[in-house]
């Protein structure tokens, strides 16, 4: 995994999203945009997928280009494919909301992959690549939600598909929805179409862009970024758990400087 957020921050300060995170985990920035931090604890369990996350959640609620965006460590220079996987949940909304998540080399949605909420006539899941932003796009919907109900939404970027001018351009976006392995088997959802971003150029950021969920309430966490369906996947401790696991290593490190004999 090469960035992760579970969105557990101290908000005593105010709960906005912008300014939160520091250049760790995987990230090179903080949070720009908007969203708020809720206190909202979002688990997903299937086959040998458990996903916990924690006591808090990031809030959706409003309409723009970049609802929100964050730099993260360039993946997929090196042939790599390119995964992502977060929690979603809508809570409130219409059957005409729009959320595109997506990844690209830059702070715009220009020549990006995404996936999300990207139909405004009913809740149905999709993926979608923009080849200069607006102007040329490729979309494939897919399975419906229910409002309510808790999803695992994972994505992958790869050179696989039949729309790139050269084998090295990012051409497809593949999406799973609530996957029960790592494995994860035939995608639910895939795009053929190209974003005209080469794989020497990689992706290094992650953006929300939204529609129509002005007066809504969309919820996601455990955002995970890598370049493996295990590594986004994987099982992440609490910060209560790395609390206890430190603490472990502490205690035993101490015990082996008492016990271990002095050489004279």
């Amino acid at each position: 995994m090469v960035a992760y957020d579970g969105f557990e921050y101290n908000i005593s300060g105010g709960a906005g999203l912008a300014g939160k995170g520091s250049a760790g985990d995987g990230w090179d920035t903080t949070w720009s945009g908007s969203g708020t931090i809720v206190e909202d604890n979002m688990t997903y369990s299937a086959g040998t997928i458990a996903v916990n996350g924690g006591s808090q959640s990031l809030r959706i609620n409003g309409n723009a280009e970049v609802y929100f965006s964050r730099q993260f460590e360039t993946i997929g220079t090196a042939g790599e494919d390119i995964y992502f996987s977060f929690l979603f949940k809508e809570v409130t909304g219409g059957t005409d909301d729009f959320l595109n998540f997506w990844i690209s080399h830059d702070a715009d949605r220009s020549n990006s992959a995404g996936i999300g909420v990207l139909t405004t006539s009913y809740r149905r899941f999709g993926a979608r690549i923009h080849e200069n932003g607006t102007t040329s796009t490729g979309t494939q919907t897919g399975p419906n939600y229910v409002a309510g109900d808790t999803y695992l939404l994972v994505g992958r970027i790869s050179r696989d598909g039949t729309a790139g001018a050269t084998p090295t351009i990012f051409d497809r976006v593949d999406l799973w929805v609530n996957p029960e392995s790592s494995t994860l088997g035939a995608a639910d959802i895939t795009i053929n179409y190209s974003s005209l971003v080469e794989d020497s150029v990689g992706m290094s950021f992650f953006g929300l862009h939204t529609t129509n969920v002005a007066g809504g309430d969309i919820r996601i966490d455990e955002l995970r970024i890598g370049t493996s369906a295990a590594g986004v996947l994987s099982t992440i401790p609490e910060p209560s758990s790395y609390a206890v696991i430190f603490g472990g290593v502490a205690l035993l490190c101490g015990l082996r400087r008492r016990h271990t004999p002095r050489v004279r």
